[in-house]
């Protein structure tokens, strides 16, 4: 009997474990973000005014990736853009990925 008992604690246990990571992959910022859709908005709505040649060099303005999402987001709404929450981070997926590479999250 206590054989059992511990394999059903086991088996509740890695079902437990088995959740958890399932929902850690799926609220994951790496999965949300889509490079391609952010590439695509960046390219209609703000390569007009910022070449490739604005984004970091030596003198990079911008020091973190929260400060890049707030220009983002500061950016967006000063020219009218509709973007959600959703857009500005796929828009911030890109800019990071492309040219940025910050390691911390900004959420």
């Amino acid at each position: 009997m206590l054989h059992s008992v511990k394999r059903a604690n086991r088996a509740v246990f890695a079902r437990f474990v088995l959740l958890i990571w399932f929902c850690i992959l799926w609220i994951s910022p790496v999965w949300a973000e889509n490079f391609t859709h952010g590439e695509q908005l960046y390219n209609d709505h703000c390569d007009v005014c910022h070449a490739s040649s604005t984004h970091p060099g030596k003198d990079q303005n911008v020091k973190s990736l929260s400060e890049l999402k707030k220009r983002i987001t500061t950016w967006a709404e000063h020219t009218g853009q509709p973007w959600n929450e959703q857009d500005i981070n796929d828009v911030l997926y890109y800019l990071n990925k492309s040219y940025y590479h910050f390691e911390e999250q900004a959420r």
